[in-house]
C-alpha cells in the first residue's frame, strides 16, 4: 500500500498569502478611493468656476447696462443738481425770491423732471413748490434736504447703491 504522505500545510507561507490578498485588495480599495475623491474634488471645481463663470457674466451685464444708460443718467445727475442747487437757493433766499428762480423751479418741475423723477421726489418737489408759493419761507431749508434725499435715491436705484443711505 503506498502511503500518501501527510502534508502540514506551511504556516508561514499561508500567511504570506493572506497578507498579499489583504495587501491587494487594500491597494485596490485605496486607488477606488482616490479616484472617488478626484472625480468628486473635479465636480466641486467645476461648480465653483461655473459659479464664478455666471457672477462674472451678471457683473458684465450689468455694468454694461449702466454704460448703455450712462447718456441718460448724466443728464438725469445734471437735472436733479439743478434742482437741488435751486431749492438751496430758494431756501437761503426765500424772502427775496426772483420770479425768474421761482419759474426755473416750476419749469423743472412741469418738464424734465416729470419725465425722470419716482413719486417720492414728485412728492417732494411739489411740497417745496407748494411752500414756496405759499409763502412758508422757514419751512424751505428742511423742504430743500428732502428734495436732495429724493434725487439721491432716486440717483441711487439707477446707477449705483453706493449712493444711498
Amino acid at each position: 500500500m503506498s502511503y500518501v504522505r501527510d502534508r502540514k500545510p506551511d504556516n508561514l507561507k499561508r500567511w504570506v498569502q493572506i497578507i498579499a490578498a489583504v495587501s491587494s485588495a487594500g491597494g485596490i480599495a485605496i486607488a477606488a478611493a482616490s479616484v472617488v475623491v478626484g472625480v468628486i474634488e473635479f465636480s466641486r471645481t467645476q461648480h465653483e468656476t461655473e459659479v464664478q463663470r455666471m457672477m462674472d457674466a451678471e457683473k458684465l451685464s450689468q455694468t454694461q447696462a449702466i454704460e448703455a444708460r450712462r447718456p441718460y443718467l448724466e443728464q438725469k445727475l445734471k437735472w436733479c443738481t439743478e434742482v437741488i442747487e435751486k431749492t438751496a437757493a430758494i431756501a437761503v433766499d426765500g424772502k427775496r425770491l426772483t420770479l425768474e428762480t421761482r419759474q426755473r423751479f416750476w419749469q423743472l418741475y412741469w418738464g424734465v423732471m416729470g419725465m425722470i423723477e419716482n413719486k417720492e421726489l414728485e412728492l417732494t418737489m411739489m411740497t417745496f413748490g407748494s411752500a414756496m408759493d405759499a409763502g412758508y419761507f422757514e419751512k424751505l431749508p428742511k423742504l430743500s434736504l428732502h428734495v436732495a434725499y429724493a434725487c439721491r435715491d432716486e440717483m441711487a436705484k439707477e446707477w449705483s447703491p453706493v449712493w444711498s443711505r
